[in-house]
């Protein structure tokens, strides 16, 4: 028994003393966030961020978080802080991020432009153009974060198109490759039948690329390739065979 009460009583304190630890660690974690969500404030007003509400936002927490932190509420305490902090930054760093977001967004859409992206896929450009506009828009309201998230979908929409056609261009250009190395395996004496198949399935896929269907002019470059070297391989055996 007198072992029994013993071991009880450990645990009863390695118990207590394991809160009280936790607590300690709350209690300095929250200090620390209060104290950086106070600096945070504290830049975003000198820099005279013209972002108000979201001024008052992080001033609102962060006094409510100082009160929790007088009552011991510590876990409180440090999520309203943590969330004063990141509001206080974001005041600070919204609007350059927002800008910088529609300038690199506007740059790749001329780049596409230049190099007639645009013409292969006019209803995406067409979104993405409109995604622009309203970003800017957004951006002249001080609606910081929606410019941003419109003018980042926007580019995305854009390079995914300016890939596709990078990626068909690649292809074609390795189809011609493929035909060029074919004739030089005299795979149009040899094979005559293979390779001429080979060149007109490019020709299809140039003619594709012209009309500005990108994937049936990529599947189908990527066809001729595959034919073009078959022609090669055959050639090779057949030119064995002669000798």
């Amino acid at each position: 028994m007198k072992h029994f009460l013993t071991l009880l009583f450990l645990c009863i304190f390695l118990v207590c003393a394991g809160c009280a630890k936790v607590y300690l660690v709350d209690e300095k974690d929250a200090k620390q966030a209060i104290d950086d969500a106070e600096k945070s404030l504290q830049t975003a007003e000198d820099t005279k961020v013209d972002l108000p509400k979201l001024i008052n936002k992080a001033d609102d927490e962060l006094t409510q978080a100082k009160r929790y932190y007088n009552r011991d509420r510590f876990s409180e305490a440090l999520e309203l802080a943590r969330e004063a902090d990141k509001n206080s930054k974001n005041a600070v760093s919204l609007p350059n991020e927002a800008q910088s977001a529609i300038e690199e967004c506007d740059k790749k859409m001329n780049l596409a432009i230049e190099g007639g992206v645009d013409g292969f896929f006019p209803e995406e450009f067409k979104i993405a153009s409109n995604n622009l506009k309203e970003a800017r828009e957004r951006a002249d309201r001080k609606n910081y974060e929606d410019a941003k998230n419109l003018s980042v979908q926007a580019s995305a929409v854009i390079q995914k198109a300016m890939d596709e056609v990078e990626k068909t261009n690649n292809a074609v250009a390795a189809a011609k490759t493929a035909l060029v190395n074919a004739k030089e395996a005299k795979a149009d004496q040899l094979v005559p039948d293979q390779y001429n198949d080979a060149r007109d399935t490019l020709s299809e896929a140039q003619a594709a690329m012209e009309e500005r269907q990108v994937t049936k002019a990529q599947q189908l470059s990527d066809l001729a390739r595959t034919k073009a070297e078959k022609a090669v391989n055959s050639a090779k055996e057949k030119a064995s065979i002669k000798k």
